[in-house]
Parts: C-alpha cells; structure tokens; sequence
C-alpha cells in the first residue's frame, strides 16, 4: 500500500462546523500535515478575514 499526502490545501473561511481558520490550525498542529501549503479563499469583505 502507497501512502500518499497531499500537495496543497485549497478551502473556504467560511464551511459548517469548523471554519477555515480552525481547519487551518488544526492541518499545521499535526504531525502529519504540518509542511502541507494551505490556501484560504474569502468572499467576506472585512479587513479582518483578508489579513
């Protein structure tokens, strides 16, 4: 069996449950997953989600 990892995460900020920032926190505070590029996309206006 091959295991295999991903090249890039691509998610929203804004998902049920858990958010984009959470999702986020939890891909870099594991030991798998921490060197995985992850890209968060918006279509919130305010200063805060941009940053």
């Amino acid at each position: 069996m091959t295991k295999e990892t991903m090249d890039l995460i691509s998610m929203d900020v804004i998902m049920p449950g858990l958010d984009g920032f959470q999702a986020t926190r939890k891909t870099v505070r594991d030991k798998v997953t921490p060197q995985i590029p992850v890209i968060l996309s918006t279509a919130n206006s305010q200063t805060t989600d941009k940053i």
